[in-house]
């Protein structure tokens, strides 16, 4: 029965013309013209970018352009740096430059200060050139290109903040080493004489390996400018991309430069360790090895986190920028401010014998024995000694300048 009232309606509907209509109506799509959209066909669809559907809506045939009709190219992200971490490195490397200049003036106001001249302003001053030439790193971290370069930046970088840390720690480390040849010499009775040209060599030891691993690196494979398509759309058109510095054995030599600044500051705290007893007035092992501390700690939490955000530049950028920061300014906030502090608060005369003495009261050889000399034998050899720590130009206690020597 149901099957005859559907034939019933077939015959009526083709009888009466009806069906091609009902046809027409729901299963025919109507389309536009190329280059027209809207319900009657009115509006504009730009040919070349999209065309429009039976509902008459312009459909971009990409997503590299959007808007009614198909006409609005949308940008390629390029994933740039903010302006406000750009201006925010440039602000951190001028808080470290003026940091570095207002040391240098008070150095030079106070060099005929005992402290000072203890401390050395001529170590004082490289410290803070090696922390102003590390702190200029940061500005070739905020270069970029919306291309493939080239990015001048990608090469700077490298050779600026080695340099810098080099001099910076090789200055310490060479400073703490003298000062412990010195009361090493002193508490067992003989005379030593350190030349400020033995330090500067010592110095230059150490800044020439960084110098000559990044001299390979550049002639080997230097950094580029690399921008990597991170997206497209199905035409195989970029909607978003980023750019970096690499090249292609940058994990070689990071790892080369990294072990050997972790060398360095195992040493550095090896010799900080060694000259604990000495007075403050003379090494301040305390601070040094707080600074060195915070260097090693900086360095070690550092690393991991940059090759975890590489794929992200503005976090890479601003971590980048803080960790240089803040590892300069930490150098110049505990160096330089407990010394200024201990220049404007401390009255007491410096005792070098009695300074002495108390290192070698507490040296102790390799097997934890006492030495085989009594304090008693030391306090006739250090006053029938005729020693004496100089800088440069300064003489601090006995009588003569030999060429900026430090004698015992």
């Amino acid at each position: 029965e149901k099957s005859l009232l559907l034939k019933k309606w077939m015959y009526t509907s083709v009888s009466n013309a009806t069906l091609d209509d009902l046809s027409y109506k729901y299963f025919d799509v109507k389309m536009c013209p190329l280059g027209l959209a809207g319900l009657n066909c009115d509006k504009n669809c730009d040919p070349r970018r999209g065309t429009s559907d039976r509902d008459g809506k312009c459909i971009c045939q990409s997503s590299k352009w959007t808007g009614e009709d198909c006409s609005i190219e949308v940008e390629e992200d390029l994933k740039l740096y903010p302006d406000w971490e750009v201006y925010l490195a440039y602000g951190l490397f001028a808080i470290n430059t003026l940091a570095c200049l207002l040391c240098f003036v008070w150095v030079h106001l106070k060099r005929e200060t005992r402290l000072v001249k203890m401390w050395q302003p001529f170590f004082l001053k490289f410290i803070l050139l090696g922390c102003f030439v590390s702190s200029a790193s940061i500005i070739p971290t905020t270069q970029q290109s919306e291309g493939y370069g080239p990015v001048h930046g990608c090469l700077v970088f490298p050779w600026l903040y080695c340099i810098g840390f080099s001099i910076t720690l090789g200055t310490l480390l060479s400073k703490i080493f003298r000062v412990y040849r010195l009361f090493q010499a002193a508490s067992r009775a003989q005379r030593v004489m350190i030349t400020a040209r033995e330090t500067l060599l010592m110095i230059f030891g150490i800044t020439i390996v960084d110098v000559v691993v990044i001299a390979v690196w550049t002639g080997v494979a230097p950094l580029q400018w690399k921008r990597t398509i991170t997206s497209t759309d199905h035409f195989g058109q970029p909607l978003s991309s980023v750019g970096y510095c690499t090249s292609n054995y940058w994990k070689v030599f990071v790892t080369i430069i990294v072990t050997w600044h972790l060398v360095l500051m195992f040493m550095a705290s090896y010799l900080c360790y060694l000259t604990r007893n000495i007075s403050s007035q003379f090494a301040e092992s305390k601070y040094l090895a707080i600074s060195l501390f915070s260097n090693l700690q900086i360095t070690v939490v550092s690393i991991p986190v940059l090759i975890i955000v590489k794929a992200d530049p503005s976090t890479s950028l601003f971590i980048r920028a803080v960790v240089i920061w803040i590892n300069d300014f930490a150098i110049l906030a505990i160096i330089f401010g407990n010394l200024m502090y201990s220049v404007h608060t401390r009255k007491a005369e410096i005792n070098i014998s009695a300074a002495v003495l108390r290192f070698a009261s507490s040296c102790r050889d390799g097997l934890g024995r006492d030495t085989n000399y009594s304090v008693r034998d030391i306090n006739c050899s250090v006053r029938d000694t005729n020693y004496s720590f100089r800088d440069n130009n300064n003489i601090v206690g006995g009588d003569g300048e030999r060429n900026g020597s430090s004698e015992v």
